[in-house]
């Protein structure tokens, strides 16, 4: 994992790099083209963000699908999705048996990340947010 967070903080991994990248979208988010959707929220109520998204596509979802859709939403179910998960890709370059996709909780970083890294991420997010409205990374 060190050897991830080493590569991340110098901008050498997909999307990256990473707040240039966010706060693109951060600064368009009044654009009537731009819904900034967060993961905690959809952890919270992935129903209230679907009805968010719905109202910003303004589309409706038709009755019986909403079930079909939380269900295909779901970590569980993207975890196993090759479309959207990475893992065999990451496999062919790692070794280390590094996952894309871990555990999709909010907030597990705190328990895997070493308090060295925790540190570097924060001084690091706080000197590329410096200027910035960006609320959400505290």
């Amino acid at each position: 994992m060190e050897e991830f967070l080493e590569a991340f903080l110098a901008d050498r991994v997909i999307y990256c790099p990473f707040w240039d990248h966010v706060l693109k979208f951060w600064n368009a988010r009044d654009s009537s083209n731009i819904l900034f959707l967060k993961y905690e929220d959809m952890k919270e109520d992935l129903l209230r963000e679907i009805r968010r998204t719905e109202r910003f596509l303004d589309v409706t979802i038709p009755p019986g699908v909403e079930k079909e859709l939380l269900d295909h939403l779901s970590f569980e179910r993207m975890k196993k999705n090759p479309s959207v998960n990475y893992d065999e890709m990451l496999r062919a370059r790692d070794k280390s048996g590094a996952l894309f996709m871990r555990r999709g909780e909010s907030g597990r970083w705190a328990q895997e990340m070493s308090p060295y890294f925790a540190k570097t991420f924060d001084a690091w997010a706080a000197q590329r947010l410096r200027g910035t409205n960006f609320p959400y990374y505290s």
